[in-house]
């Protein structure tokens, strides 16, 4: 009878997820992929085991779940839009202004088509 071996892979990613901490929300995700981003832009260099929570992913794969919703039409570019425009100011767009209805819908509506995505692959708990 063949026995089952595990491959490094799934022996490295299990043990990866067993170590980190998922994010509370996909707002809370996107916020720190956003924080992320901006810093890679002003020349910060990740350093592997320098965070002081242990995240289940890298920046790369939330832009990469994002690269692939809006190709597949899921994501469009008017949430895409909102999602970056809030996301550099690290704030969601406030429910009692009438004049940020539009914003706030697409906002919902963009971190509910990313919120699948990010909890299927364990990302947002």
């Amino acid at each position: 009878m063949p026995v089952s071996v595990p491959t490094p892979h799934a022996d490295r990613s299990s043990a990866l997820l067993a170590t980190t901490v998922p994010f509370s929300s996909t707002a809370e995700a996107w916020f720190w992929y956003m924080a992320c981003h901006r810093a890679r832009l002003d020349g910060a260099r990740p350093v592997a085991g320098m965070a002081t929570v242990e995240r289940p992913c890298e920046p790369s794969d939330i832009h990469r779940i994002v690269c692939q919703l809006y190709r597949a039409g899921n994501l469009r570019s008017q949430h895409l839009a909102v999602l970056v425009r809030y996301g550099r100011t690290m704030l969601s767009p406030d429910p009692d202004r009438p004049d940020k209805s539009r914003d706030l819908h697409d906002w919902r509506a963009g971190l509910a088509c990313l919120d699948q995505a990010l909890r299927a692959r364990q990302i947002v708990a």
